[in-house]
């Protein structure tokens, strides 16, 4: 039972993100013809995957104490994972493995830093502050809550990652980081639609509450067409290779989300179909990049 409530609230299904990242920027080093480190691969690998167990355990030990979770209408891609609902003694126990993980994070960070330099202290600095305050502060902002995801696993786990590997930034990594930015973003911005009425009710104020569901689909297409155009761009700049283009044809699939989120608004979660999409194309969209990057 304790393992099992650890295992749900760390969120283990959503964990594929932070490797597919360092798979991206790793991907991205080799490309470039940069020696890979292979040790220091791993531990960027585990320094993302506790950066995010940190954040997914911290969320659902705050969305318990909040009473957010008693009100929530769990999706399989929205409104946490309920394990505590289930198992309310238990909370301590997550929040220990929320601070581990963190402390575990920083750790490896410090090596980065006698590594790479003070760089690398920017990216742990912001990473920390991320973790610490989406849940509790930048949950209130519209623009804060917006973009957090897109600056931790774009700009920290791609960007930063490249440079941790590298020990420099390029253009590719820069735009890679911005394809990322804007589909975390938007994998965040739909998952929170199921969530409106219950999240409103705890305070907070992301872009769906403070704007509406109207204003929020719009800015979902902003988004989805900002990362097409992004890789376009690198592209033409051959900042990346031209087999990356591929990924556009998933990237194209956000006008479909795009259509549900136009359709059902509020009641998306009803029909999950749309956010397993969503999903999908946030993943598969960096993987096809990070393995086009490998044939070429």
């Amino acid at each position: 039972m304790m393992i099992s409530t650890l295992l749900k609230s760390i969120r283990l299904p959503f964990l594929v993100l932070a490797p597919v990242c360092v798979f991206l920027a790793s991907s991205l080093v080799i490309y470039e013809q940069t020696n890979l480190n292979y040790v220091v691969l791993i531990l960027a690998l585990l320094g993302g995957l506790f950066a995010q167990i940190s954040v997914n355990a911290l969320n659902e030990y705050l969305d318990f104490t909040s009473g957010l979770d008693a009100m929530t209408k769990r999706t399989a891609f929205s409104g946490g994972s309920g394990a505590l609902i289930e198992a309310p003694e238990m909370k301590n126990w997550v929040l220990y493995v929320a601070l581990l993980s963190l402390l575990v994070t920083i750790t490896i960070g410090v090596f980065f830093y006698y590594v790479r330099g003070p760089i690398i202290f920017v990216y742990g600095i912001l990473g920390i502050f991320l973790i610490l305050a989406y849940t509790r502060w930048l949950n209130k902002s519209a623009l804060a809550c917006l973009i957090a995801p897109g600056l931790g696993f774009g700009t920290i786990m791609v960007t930063g990652c490249h440079f941790a590997l590298s020990g420099m930034h390029t253009s590719g990594s820069l735009f890679a980081g911005f394809v990322v930015f804007f589909l975390t973003n938007n994998l965040l911005l739909l998952n929170q639609f199921p969530d409106i009425d219950a999240d409103q009710q705890v305070g907070r104020n992301h872009m769906a509450i403070r704007y509406g569901v109207v204003t929020a689909t719009k800015v979902y297409s902003l988004f989805a067409i900002l990362a097409a155009l992004t890789l376009l761009i690198a592209i033409i700049s051959k900042s990346l290779p031209p087999l990356t283009a591929i990924a556009l044809l998933p990237l194209s699939a956000g006008i479909y989300c795009f259509y549900g989120c136009k359709k059902y608004g509020k009641s998306l979660g009803d029909k999950p179909l749309y956010l397993a999409v969503n999903t999908i194309i946030t993943l598969l969209v960096p993987v096809i990049i990070a393995t086009s990057l490998l044939l070429s």
